[in-house]
């Protein structure tokens, strides 16, 4: 089943190929991962938050790489 949100209600539109395809069309742009924000800086990122990721990574495997990087290589390792 794939719903569509329409005010109150959800409609099943499975069968309804052109409201499946203008819902994706919809929803591929609501996610921050698909924007490009042109004017962010590398002082814009709280530093906690790369402490926490080389934590995460570490915890995934000892000698992850980016234990050893700066923080404008891991973002960029990342895919940042």
């Amino acid at each position: 089943m794939i719903f569509d949100q329409n005010e109150d209600e959800g409609f099943d539109i499975i069968r309804q190929t052109e409201q499946v395809t203008q819902l994706c069309l919809r929803k591929q742009f609501t996610y921050s991962e698909n924007r490009i924000y042109p004017y962010v800086i590398l002082s814009d990122f709280k530093q906690e938050l790369f402490s926490r990721v080389r934590t995460l990574a570490k915890n995934e495997r000892a000698d992850h790489p980016w234990q050893d990087m700066t923080d404008e290589k891991l973002l960029r390792s990342a895919g940042f």
